[in-house]
């Protein structure tokens, strides 16, 4: 679930978008926002230049890369063996080894960090997006 990062009318989160793998070669991707009239949540949609992502050419895709061209040009499914991170990777490096110590977390029959299987433990809470005060 990720959150709109954008600053809205309403506060911190004006809408979430989920991902959801369809194979490992496809996804889908659902929005929920709040909104005050029909249509309002297409024309949060972010634009280059006044254009959707869809209605860019071939050449802006190449010049203006967005999410979906890193993960194509990573071909259908990565292979960590051919990559080559630099410092500037250090991101992708100390999430691998928190999703590492996590998956050794529910081997050994502990609870992953943010999740409780204890009925009785209180809910965990979080914040997300930016809002200005």
């Amino acid at each position: 679930m990720i959150p709109n990062p954008r600053v809205g009318k309403f506060g911190p989160v004006e809408s979430l978008g989920w991902v959801l793998p369809i194979d490992d070669h496809s996804f889908r991707i659902y929005v929920v926002g709040r909104v005050t009239e029909k249509g309002e949540l297409h024309r949060m949609r972010s634009r280059l230049g006044g254009k959707l992502w869809e209605e860019l050419t071939e050449e802006e895709h190449q010049v203006y890369p967005g999410d979906y061209e890193a993960m194509v040009s990573q071909g259908a499914i990565a292979k960590h063996s051919e990559e080559h991170l630099a410092t500037t990777d250090r991101g992708i490096v100390m999430l691998r080894r928190l999703l590492q110590k996590q998956l050794e977390a529910v081997a050994q029959g502990r609870d992953p960090a943010g999740v409780s299987f204890d009925a009785e433990a209180p809910p965990v809470r979080f914040t997300a997006g930016n809002w200005m005060e």
